[in-house]
């Protein structure tokens, strides 16, 4: 039978004990899983070959049996071989560092960019060999191939001291207008021996922009002499009361409903309103570049081409002009992938996002 204990009685301290335990369970932390540890290498370096190693602990072997000096020395040269494949074929490629860029980046389509290769080594350690070979975008190609030469790339080679820079130019050829992008780089190098090889691939991709070539615009059968249609005038025909410019002293004939009162009051002299012109001489350039109503098949090159180049002469003449110039296709970035618009701006760097 259950018993009853009085006010005035304790309980002993191992049911207590069970009983706060019971009441309050101590939270204990989960073990955490193990991470894996990761290794310091290069994610881009391969190397391939290897030195024959069984050789050198077969003269090793031979020697300490036949402790006969010319092994011992073949031994020894051996190993210091071995050591020196391992050393120098590790450390080919480390403390490396490659840039490329391409200048200028913005062209006329078929000038010559030059492509420059900036390798440096930063370690004391020199390099027998190096091999650079850069390989060229779609679009790209070198100037003045020969018969045979590939040309998807342009390969150079030549020998590093330690702690050497060493700058490489090569020109390149866009034929054609658009954005184009060369790359990557893979350098490769080995050891002083010659037994191993290491190869990295760097991820470069410098741009460049060619521009159409200049056309002249000009209707198949009559030549035009204002391609851009109307020439500017110092004044406009009708002004827009709603875009205010500024106030002028006010001169005989002006309406008494365009005195800028304020104005006339804080100069103490009558100011006539002033406003822009209802039209403006703002050329935004619409370039449709699909040569078929249809719109899944392909435009025709040569037709586009022509249109780009024309609008791209429109566009000059007008910033020529002193206009602000813009911009709407229907075309796709070649780099990108999105459609390319200028907004309304007056000035080179407008001219050139045109």
């Amino acid at each position: 039978m259950p018993t009853r204990r009085c006010a005035g009685e304790q309980r002993p301290r191992s049911s207590v004990r069970s009983w706060r335990a019971h009441r309050y369970p101590r939270r204990t932390s989960r073990p955490r899983p193990a991470e894996p540890m990761e290794l310091d290498t290069h994610p881009l370096d391969s190397r391939t070959g290897r030195f024959p190693w069984q050789i050198a602990v077969l003269f090793v072997a031979i020697a300490a049996i036949s402790r006969a000096p010319a092994l011992i020395v073949l031994a020894f040269g051996a190993v210091v071989a071995w050591l020196v494949v391992e050393i120098t074929g590790r450390l080919a490629l480390s403390a490396v560092d490659a840039r490329v860029t391409l200048t200028p980046d913005r062209i006329i389509a078929g000038e010559l960019p030059i492509a420059t290769i900036e390798l440096a080594n930063r370690k004391p350690l020199p390099l027998p060999w190096l091999e650079a070979r850069l390989f060229l975008g779609e679009g790209v190609e070198t100037p003045n191939p020969a018969p045979g030469t590939p040309r998807g790339w342009i390969d150079c080679g030549f020998p590093l001291r330690g702690r050497e820079r060493v700058v490489v130019r090569l020109p390149v050829r866009v034929p054609a207008r658009g954005a184009y992008a060369i790359g990557p780089l893979r350098l490769r190098a080995g050891d002083w021996l010659g037994f191993t090889q290491t190869e990295r691939t760097v991820p470069v991709a410098p741009e460049v922009i060619a521009y159409p070539a200049p056309l002249a615009v000009r209707d198949r059968a009559l030549a035009s002499l204002r391609p851009l249609a109307e020439t500017a005038t110092r004044r406009g025909l009708v002004p827009d009361p709603l875009r205010f410019r500024g106030v002028r002293p006010h001169r005989r004939g002006d309406a008494r409903k365009e005195i800028h009162w304020k104005a006339s009051a804080r100069l103490r002299e009558l100011q006539t309103k002033l406003y822009e012109p209802a039209t403006s001489l703002d050329s935004i350039f619409l370039v449709n570049v699909a040569s078929y109503e249809q719109y899944w098949i392909q435009a025709d090159p040569e037709a586009a081409e022509l249109v780009v180049s024309a609008a791209a002469e429109l566009v000059r003449l007008a910033a020529g002009a002193g206009r602000q110039v813009g911009l709407v296709t229907n075309g796709i970035d070649n780099l990108t992938h999105e459609r390319p618009r200028s907004a309304l701006g007056r000035g080179p760097r407008s001219l050139t996002r045109s």
